[in-house]
């Protein structure tokens, strides 16, 4: 994957690695959420449609390209949902004295 399909990326960072660099960083962390089995539906979508269009993909980018991606799409649907990989949805926040903490509780009557 670093090497062909997102150079210099690096997808094996732990959540506490990524809360950290964001706390480190000045910002609260709101919430976490891990959303795995849900990304591999979506990852599944792009699949899907990538195979529907492999001969416009094959006529633009030629075989090599249809088919790293090809292994690509369809084994990040079955690593995300087994959850041997997951994605991670986090919602930071950096100007504490903004945010509004209260603004999800429900008002009493």
């Amino acid at each position: 994957m670093a090497k062909y399909v997102f150079p210099g990326a690096d997808a094996s960072c732990p959540l506490y690695w990524v809360t950290k660099q964001l706390e480190t960083a000045g910002f609260e962390v709101r919430s976490q959420e891990t959303v795995g089995v849900h990304y591999s539906a979506t990852i599944d979508r792009w699949y899907k449609n990538w195979m529907k269009n492999k001969d416009k993909i094959v006529k633009s980018y030629g075989k090599r390209w249809f088919r790293l991606w090809q292994v690509f799409l369809g084994w990040s649907v079955i690593i995300a949902r087994q959850g041997s990989s997951t994605c991670f949805q986090i919602v930071a926040h950096k100007n504490r004295n903004g945010f509004d903490r209260t603004k999800l509780i429900q008002k009493q009557k």
